[in-house]
Order: C-alpha cells, then structure tokens, then sequence
C-alpha cells in the first residue's frame, strides 16, 4: 500500500471506526456493515483512483442493501457482505460545499528530475510547506469525517433503511422498475402495476422486451 493510502486508512480509521463499531457495525477495510433486520447498511470511505505521491483525496459513502430486492430484481445474485457499489440505495454523506477531503503524507514527495533548477527549488519549497501543513490537513479530514458521519450519514442510514423508503426514491430518482420491484416485496400489486406501466411508457425500445420478460416473471403480464 502507497504511504497516502495508509494516510487515507489512518483517518479513516481515526474517525469512524470507535462510533460505528459502538453504533453494531463491523469493519473490512475501508468498509463498515450493519445488518439492520432484512437490510444491510454500509458505510464506506473511497479514495480517489488519481491518488498518487505524497498527496491524496478521499469521500464519504453509505448505502443500504435489500438482499430480497436484489433476488426480486435478479440482476446479481443476493450478496452476503455487499460493498456500497451493490446497494440498492446510495448516497455521499457529505457537508455542503464539500466534495471531497484532502490529506497530505509528509516527506513522501520526490524532487520532479525534470523541472529544472528555478522550477525545482520552487516545487520543493512547495512541498516543505504542504509537509508542514500535513499534520492540520489531515487532522481536519479526520475531524470533519467523524462529523459528516454522526450529523449526515447515520441520520440518512435510519430514514432510508426499511423498503417504503427505498421504493420513494426509486420514485424520485429511479430506476422506476427497482420501484416495481420495491411494490412487489411490500405486497402491494396495485401500486406495482401502476408503476410497471409507467416503467415501459417510459423505456426505450431496447429496454422494453427486458422489462417484459421481467414483468412476465413477476405476474405483471399476461
């Protein structure tokens, strides 16, 4: 692991780990999992894929899953230990304004071999500098974490962790069909078949024959 992505674990670890595993969640990684009734809500911390050297970023994600929804829909078979991408609902807890948290490993930058000697003396005062600030930098990542955590994410997990709430969103936000589906497990077919209707008013031809197939395997063609 890169001397950032230990940062990234350190904060993460420094933030989260003591609420969440007093709030009955359990930890793989970045990743926290709690099983909530027929849910499992997660909580996870994503570094950025462009991470490199000596300076890194990092968000917040949660997300819950619906193992009965996940055989409902037959997409992926019903996973025991889902990751927040097999969520049926997700969000980024963050504050507002922020996009992302950027932490600093100090004494991890290299002199840049082609930059010249004005350029370079310029970049390597700038990293001192940026290595001086590393200490505050990720102390207040770790610190607004915690924060987006207890005031954003453990909130939403709560609003969002039983399948009415969930079907709303899919309302909201789609797939319309997961709203179907949603219907479907909470027993109400009226509202299924509403929705199921506007599902395929609303899809493209190519997606059309799909939804059939699967309105058909649902009871919802005849």
């Amino acid at each position: 692991m890169s001397e950032i992505g230990r940062v990234i674990d350190r904060v993460a670890t420094e933030a989260l780990a003591a609420p969440l595993a007093a709030a009955g969640f359990k930890t793989t990684g970045r990743t926290w999992r709690r099983q909530v009734g027929d849910t499992v809500q997660v909580v996870h911390v994503q570094a950025s894929r462009h991470n490199a050297g000596a300076d890194g970023q990092f968000v917040l994600t949660a997300g819950v899953y619906f193992p009965a929804l996940a055989a409902r829909l037959a997409l992926f078979p019903p996973n025991e230990s889902p990751g927040e991408p097999d969520c049926q609902v997700r969000t980024r807890p963050m504050p507002p304004g922020r996009k992302w948290w950027k932490v600093r490993a100090a004494g991890v930058a290299k002199p840049e071999p082609d930059a010249g000697r004005v350029l370079g003396t310029l970049f390597s005062w700038l990293d001192r500098r940026a290595d001086r600030r590393a200490e505050g930098t990720n102390a207040r990542a770790t610190r607004e974490l915690r924060q987006a955590l207890e005031l954003y994410a453990l909130p939403w997990l709560e609003r969002t962790s039983d399948l009415a709430s969930a079907r709303d969103d899919f309302i909201r936000r789609g797939p319309l069909w997961w709203a179907v589906a949603a219907s479907l497990e909470l027993g109400d077919h009226t509202a299924a078949s509403r929705l199921y209707a506007e599902a395929l008013e609303g899809a493209a031809p190519v997606r059309a024959d799909g939804l059939q197939r699967w309105g058909r395997a649902n009871g919802l063609e005849r």
